[in-house]
């Protein structure tokens, strides 16, 4: 893999159009084509899908090539006001509260049925 091909900075624009974008709550995906089961591909082509985020194969990255997505999205104001309302009626802001919750439900159960084992449902905290 060659840097050039994915370090904006070696391009005429440079890493802040990128950190403006994500500051501004604004997501251009651009999925890993080996991550487990494509399940990266399959998230951000949801989310693309929706209108909550812009999907860019990574075979078609180039520096030039993001910074005018980035460009464009940051000069549209409409389209900006859309991701970010299709963004709030997807996401789930209590997602990772509620996966620790589950979690600990699931420890607390094992330890119930363990009643030997050195961790013993008073052991596991949360709630």
């Amino acid at each position: 893999m060659e840097n050039s091909k994915f370090e904006i900075r070696n391009s005429k624009y440079d890493w802040r159009i990128f950190s403006d974008a994500t500051c501004a709550g604004l997501s251009v995906l651009i999925p890993l084509p080996i991550a487990a089961n494509d399940h990266q591909r399959w998230n951000a082509s949801r989310l693309a899908q929706e209108g909550a985020a812009l999907m860019l194969a990574q075979s078609d990255l180039t520096p030039d090539g993001l910074a005018k997505v980035l460009l464009t999205l940051l000069r549209n104001e409409s389209c900006q006001a859309r991701m970010r309302a299709a963004s709030r009626r997807l996401g789930r802001p209590a997602a990772a509260r509620n996966v620790v919750k589950r979690i600990v439900g699931l420890l607390r159960e094992e330890a119930a049925q363990r009643p030997g084992s050195p961790v013993g449902a008073s052991t596991v905290q949360g709630g």
